[in-house]
């Protein structure tokens, strides 16, 4: 059986956020993590679960939705709050967790993740040029810091 795939979703409407998709049970649980997937370990950024997503979903663009980043998704360790997993993307693997809050979630990235050379953009506002070009590929670009200009 081959590993559950992730993909990371940039959305241009109805405001600038990403959307963290993780294969399980057959679907594609998300959430929308307005200031995109943490870079630094000190910093975790909010995410809120959305309505689950059937798998087609994965490879799904328009005009206000790119793929940032996709690959394969494993569990390292689940308990009821939180969940922790590797995300093997175009740039690595990298080491998260989230963690409920009873109201929301946090994305955390953990200590001990080494810098990888290109990684999928973070910031939604310059991941590509005009919204109304369609992207229809993936791409690969330095992170950035978040639109507020934090990390």
């Amino acid at each position: 059986m081959p590993p559950p795939i992730f993909v990371l979703h940039d959305h241009r409407k109805p405001r600038p956020h990403f959307d963290l998709r993780l294969e399980e049970d057959g679907v594609l649980r998300s959430w929308a993590v307005p200031k995109g997937l943490p870079t630094d370990p000190r910093h975790d950024r909010l995410a809120v679960a959305v309505d689950d997503h059937d798998l087609a979903h994965a490879t799904y663009t328009d005009e206000h939705k790119a793929i940032a980043d996709h690959g394969t998704w494993t569990l390292v360790d689940r308990n009821d709050r939180r969940f922790v997993f590797d995300l093997c993307g175009l740039g690595g693997v990298r080491r998260y967790a989230l963690v409920d809050t009873g109201r929301d979630w946090l994305l955390h990235l953990l200590k001990g993740n080494r810098e990888a050379p290109h990684r999928a953009v973070m910031n939604p506002d310059t991941l590509h040029g005009s919204i109304a070009e369609p992207v229809t590929s993936v791409i690969r670009v330095p992170w950035t810091t978040a639109p507020d200009g934090s990390p």
